[in-house]
């Protein structure tokens, strides 16, 4: 199950443009994910397709299940590394 908090949805949207409630179109399963530790928590980031477009997501993972923290477009150099670890290269 993915969660987010209904405030911090609206402040993406006004700064990202992304609505955190949408985010079940990221698609994870195809994503490179890195963790990273931060405010005493683990959190996931993960690159990957959002609506054809490159996304950066942030995530923590809770009992019951995963809370994305943020959404936003994905910089130019996460695209290339997103791009690099798919073709392999």
């Amino acid at each position: 199950m993915l969660s987010f908090d209904p405030r911090k949805n609206e402040k993406n949207i006004k700064k990202h443009g992304l609505a955190l409630a949408d985010a079940h179109l990221f698609d994870f399963e195809g994503s490179i994910d890195e963790v990273q530790f931060e405010e005493g928590e683990e959190r996931i980031k993960a690159l990957g397709e959002w609506d054809r477009q490159f996304v950066a997501v942030v995530v923590y993972v809770q009992r019951e299940g995963q809370h994305i923290i943020s959404a936003r477009r994905a910089e130019r150099k996460e695209i290339l590394t997103y791009v690099r670890a798919k073709s392999g290269a």
